[in-house]
């Protein structure tokens, strides 16, 4: 009856309300759009309908058999909008690898250069644990890729001569962490622990773990001095 509607709210916050007319033993579709802020969105998001039904005429609130509202299988949700690359800068870690508030299985890919010794993936091991102790409760996989960039937020451990730090203009003569674009995507960013050889490397990414790095800008050189044994 005039006065229905249903209320929507993203993530707990009310965001819209969808009117809804029709009468008894009536069906409708229903076509609404509803703006949604995008300070709201989190990795996960809920959307929640609530209906407020009204009666018309005789009926009683509480007890009217036909006050119901139903969603078709062929319902759709279609969204739109415009998606902003993140600025590169250290201070923003671990995100946009990880986000607050994920409930799902997340993937944080990495990528290494061909052949690369067993140096390079045991300090590839300790930035994934790194990842592991800021995800707290998250699920997380780390899948391998070697020689290219795949697509997406991608994290590079890489040595001198390393043709993937190159690619993306990083000087792995020196231990250092970088945030790069991602030339496979261009929304997609690169962490890059680089350093001269693979002993240096699993020191390099030891000190990333432990943050010895400056957080300002997209490049800092990485502390070896005085690590713990």
């Amino acid at each position: 009856a005039k006065g229905s509607r249903i209320h929507v709210s993203l993530n707990g916050s009310p965001s819209g309300t969808i009117p809804v007319q029709t009468g008894r033993g009536a069906s409708t579709v229903i076509q609404a759009d509803v703006a949604l802020s995008p300070d709201l969105f989190v990795a996960d998001n809920t959307l929640d309908f609530d209906f407020d039904g009204q009666c018309a005429g005789s009926c009683s609130d509480s007890t009217a058999a036909d006050l119901w509202v139903s969603f078709e299988s062929s319902t759709e949700i279609r969204t739109a909008g415009t998606l902003l690359p993140m600025p590169n800068r250290l201070k923003l870690l671990p995100a946009p690898f990880l986000a607050a508030g994920a409930q799902k299985l997340v993937d944080v890919p990495f990528v290494l250069d061909q052949r690369s010794d067993a140096a390079t993936k045991q300090a590839a091991g300790v930035v994934a644990s790194w990842f592991g102790v800021k995800a707290d409760n998250q699920a997380l996989r780390f899948p391998v890729t070697e020689g290219v960039f795949p697509s997406g937020n991608v994290v590079l451990l890489a040595t001198k001569d390393s043709p993937l730090a190159t690619a993306i203009g990083v000087d792995a003569t020196v231990p250092s962490v970088s945030i790069r674009n991602n030339p496979s995507d261009a929304y997609g960013k690169i962490l890059a622990i680089v350093a001269e050889n693979g002993p240096g490397l699993i020191d390099a990414a030891r000190a990333f773990a432990l943050e010895r790095y400056s957080k300002e800008g997209d490049f800092s050189l990485l502390s070896l001095s005085d690590l713990p044994a």
